[in-house]
């Protein structure tokens, strides 16, 4: 996917923006096409400097590939630091 968005530098303008992207119950295999749309969304816009807020775990792999992975090491440590036994949100911050 390619955006034609220019991103602003930190103080700059902001945009929020929600997409809606549907797909036919009828189908389900059409959840999976649409959450590779939106996937392939959130990827476009990280890579013009959109920072994500409140992802949900569908979107966690983009984000996994898209962090340094010294920074997601950093925020899996502090999960386990926090969490040891992994029962607060499992799977929602760092996936497994």
């Amino acid at each position: 996917m390619s955006l034609k968005l220019r991103g602003y530098p930190f103080g700059g303008p902001v945009l929020l923006a929600h997409a809606s992207i549907s797909w036919e119950a009828a189908r389900p295999e059409s959840r999976e096409e649409a959450l590779a749309r939106a996937r392939e969304l959130m990827a476009a816009l990280i890579g013009i400097g959109a920072v994500p807020h409140r992802v949900g775990s569908d979107f966690l792999p983009v984000l996994i590939e898209k962090l340094d992975p010294a920074y997601y090491g950093f925020v899996k440590r502090i999960k386990t630091m926090l969490d040891p036994k992994g029962i607060m949100n499992p799977g929602v911050i760092v996936s497994g």
